[in-house]
């Protein structure tokens, strides 16, 4: 998946899994476009319609995303994942799609995006002129689907199984590593979620189905691990502030 480019030349070999990864875009807009709406009256379905809903992916488009969401996992590629034109289709996904759908756009949106700052409990970036926010509801959301499949249970709209455990810890990573965002995690419950998982493992568990986790499970600890080591760099600026004014009062 590196992309090298030689001169102004790149072999054709480089180019296929872009290639592969904007075919696989290009199926799950289509889904999208060929899918019934429901819609309040006189309403018209656009990609920023709220109300609009669509039925489930095909099998086809849904392995692409399945495709899109594990590639995005990867730091190396995001910055051609956007280039493929992935967060138009995602952004698209996310309104005129519900249940597991969404959740996995929003997954690939997080792996993309979920690093960068926030400001007003919103994180606002711009690609070709798409606007993707990130913000801590859909941060809770991903923390809801980590807790569910700790419980070994499946969420309102998907299965166990549908997200596997080192790529929920994955997002979780890239989203402690905004400063900005490690607050979020921390109101959110991830710290007991992070040690249960590695609970899971030190005590050699058995694996939840077809989800990973477990004493085998070396790739989730090390994501729970490397997660906790950035939330302990969150600095809470008005607990400071709490301790000079006491400091100062008391001396």
């Amino acid at each position: 998946w590196n992309i090298v480019e030689n001169g102004d030349d790149t072999t054709a070999q480089q180019m296929m899994p872009l290639r592969i990864l904007q075919h696989g875009l290009r199926q799950i807009d289509a889904a999208i476009a060929s899918s019934p709406v429901t819609l309040t009256a006189g309403e018209v379905a656009t990609t920023t319609t709220t109300s609009a809903v669509s039925k489930p992916l095909d099998r086809i488009a849904s392995n692409y995303l399945n495709l899109t969401m594990n590639l995005a996992r990867h730091y190396e590629v995001r910055e051609a994942i956007k280039a493929a034109g992935t967060v138009h289709v995602m952004k698209k996904l996310m309104v005129r799609s519900q249940g597991v759908d969404a959740l996995r756009a929003m997954i690939v949106l997080l792996f993309l995006f979920g690093n960068e700052e926030a400001t007003a409990g919103t994180s606002v970036s711009y690609v070709d002129g798409e606007d993707v926010a990130v913000t801590k509801e859909r941060v809770q959301k991903l923390m809801t689907i980590l807790e569910t499949t700790l419980q070994s249970q499946r969420g309102d709209d998907y299965f166990l199984g549908t997200f596997c455990l080192p790529l929920i810890l994955q997002a979780c990573l890239v989203v402690a590593q905004s400063d900005s965002k490690k607050a979020w995690l921390l109101d959110l419950g991830c710290i007991p979620l992070l040690t249960k998982t590695l609970a899971l493992y030190v005590n050699n568990q058995r694996s939840i189905p077809n989800c990973g986790g477990g004493g085998r499970d070396h790739e989730s600890a090390a994501l729970a691990i490397e997660t906790l080591v950035h939330l302990s760099f969150h600095f809470d600026r008005s607990q400071d502030d709490t301790f000079r004014t006491t400091f100062l009062q008391q001396n």
